[in-house]
């Protein structure tokens, strides 16, 4: 993403390098799938994934990854970025055998936490709805926000803390009070108000399963139906796109309003095309008709309603405070 790799793709529009690498937005995107036949399902399962940041990397055109399993395997493997399916493993750890959870890298030997606080935790989060559901994978959005995926039916929660932050922060007895318990709350990534009557009284979570017309095509719909998302990830802590790996998926998510005349930056390349022009959306959004359209439950007030997304450029009676692909059920 970014100038340079604007600079490749405008090389590659003069047939210089391959067009098919680039998505709608000129953003380059190259996939590597790494295998290991020794593997068993099911005993020897992928349970935690590490790329290593810029800074970490011993060699720049590389990327580093590294990978846990269930059966406590736990290597470092390098991939080529300009030769495919070019892959090593470059390092072994010693784990006496222990299942991987999770994976941290860090200077230090042994790094440590330092919570501030006597208390085991300080605030407990919880979705009302789905509260008996085990969670798979987090991922912090900005400093006032984390994702959560679920076990299972591919469902996202985000959680907003800020609220909580800022009790816990204005607190004076902070050492000798008990948790607080905050219930699951999504909302607009753009807003900033914290008052907003709605938001305290509002849950919501997003199933990542595709309801639009293009659902039938796909041979693994079922499979992904049920899956827990398993990872979570972002380029930086800001971006609007967020990855989550569910079973034989990677699922992409632009948190953005396709009606926006005034994107994110980070979607300024491609056409420059967009507004309330639903035909200049599509063009704009999903050329190649590959959008998904999500469902999501949300909780208000002690009841439960349900919405879906309408495919890029539908137009319809849209709902009040939301993005405007979003329609009742």
């Amino acid at each position: 993403m970014g100038p340079e790799t604007e600079k490749k793709w405008q090389s590659a529009r003069h047939g210089k390098a391959n067009l098919k690498e680039f998505d709608q937005h000129h953003h380059r995107s190259r996939w590597w799938r790494v295998m290991d036949p020794v593997h068993r399902d099911g005993k020897d399962d992928i349970t935690a994934v590490k790329l290593l940041q810029d800074s970490q990397k011993p060699l720049a055109h590389y990327e580093y990854i590294i990978v846990g399993r269930a059966n406590g395997e736990l290597r470092m493997i390098s991939i080529n970025h300009e030769l495919h399916n070019a892959w090593k493993i470059e390092t072994h750890f010693v784990t006496a055998g222990e299942n991987i959870r999770s994976i941290s890298v860090n200077s230090a030997q042994r790094p440590l936490h330092d919570l501030r606080s006597p208390a085991s935790y300080v605030a407990a989060f919880t979705d009302l709805v789905d509260h008996f559901s085990a969670i798979y994978s987090l991922l912090p959005v900005g400093c006032g926000r984390f994702l959560a995926g679920g076990s299972n039916h591919s469902l996202l929660k985000v959680f907003d803390m800020r609220k909580v932050l800022k009790d816990l922060c204005c607190d004076s007895s902070l050492n000798h009070s008990s948790p607080k318990n905050q219930h699951a709350t999504i909302i607009d990534p753009n807003s900033t108000d914290l008052d907003n009557d709605r938001r305290d009284s509002c849950d919501w979570n997003i199933f990542l399963t595709d309801k639009g017309p293009n659902t039938g095509t796909r041979s693994d719909t079922q499979r992904v139906s049920v899956s827990p998302v398993y990872s979570l990830s972002s380029p930086f802590p800001y971006s609007p796109t967020i990855f989550a790996g569910v079973e034989g998926r990677v699922i992409q998510l632009d948190f953005t309003s396709v009606y926006d005349r005034f994107p994110d930056p980070i979607f300024k390349f491609g056409s420059k095309r967009t507004g309330r022009d639903h035909r200049d959306a599509v063009c704009k959004w999903d050329p190649h008709h590959e959008a998904m359209c999500l469902a999501m439950y949300e909780q208000v007030r002690g009841s439960v309603t349900l919405k879906q997304q309408a495919v890029v450029g539908e137009t319809g009676v849209e709902i009040q405070g939301w993005d405007e692909r979003w329609r009742h059920l």
